[in-house]
């Protein structure tokens, strides 16, 4: 039994990828200033028509921070159960956790591993501060050709010991959608 007695339903599968790119689009596109999104994921992708690709390029032409919590170890309930209507397996998938860190990690976010769903909170925090702590960049870029085309950037620091997040490039906008921001 899942959430408030209802039956798990186990053939309802993941739309990961189709849930970044909507929730991004509804919620995040009109937005200004920064943007983040927490993504907790607790099963893979199963049946997206969205592509990783596509949900990565929504998130960089929106400028929107992907962190991604996942989550390893089950709730400590003595029916084996957590409360939703999905079965999830708390398992290791490499290729989906590789997947989702290089996803983060494109958009100036991380993952992070949450040993339990009474972790959550801790993570969330985590990022919290992570997010209050950030240092904004901008520049001006030689190419002044507004083509909507993806420009690579790499940032690193000048020392040892210091870690840089931040996203792997940004969308050159068409000269009518550029409001003079930089990117």
């Amino acid at each position: 039994m899942g959430i408030n007695g209802k039956p798990v339903n186990a053939n309802r599968e993941a739309h990961l990828y189709d849930a970044i790119r909507f929730s991004t689009e509804q919620y995040l596109k009109g937005e200004v200033g920064r943007k983040a999104i927490v993504i907790v994921a607790l099963s893979g992708d199963a049946r997206s028509t969205t592509k990783l690709q596509e949900a990565l390029e929504t998130l960089l032409a929106n400028d929107v921070i992907a962190y991604v919590l996942q989550i390893y170890d089950p709730p400590h309930r003595h029916d084996g159960h957590d409360n939703c209507d999905v079965i999830h397996t708390y398992a290791r998938d490499e290729h989906g956790e590789y997947v989702l860190k290089k996803l983060a990690e494109a958009t100036g976010g991380r993952m992070l591993e949450v040993r339990g769903m009474d972790r959550i909170d801790d993570a969330l925090e985590e990022i919290s501060e992570e997010l209050h702590r950030q240092y904004s960049l901008g520049y001006y870029p030689d190419n002044k050709n507004w083509d909507g085309q993806f420009r690579k950037i790499q940032i690193s620091a000048a020392g040892e010991g210091y870690k840089v997040y931040a996203r792997k490039g940004y969308y050159a906008q068409h000269a009518k959608e550029n409001s003079g921001a930089t990117p």
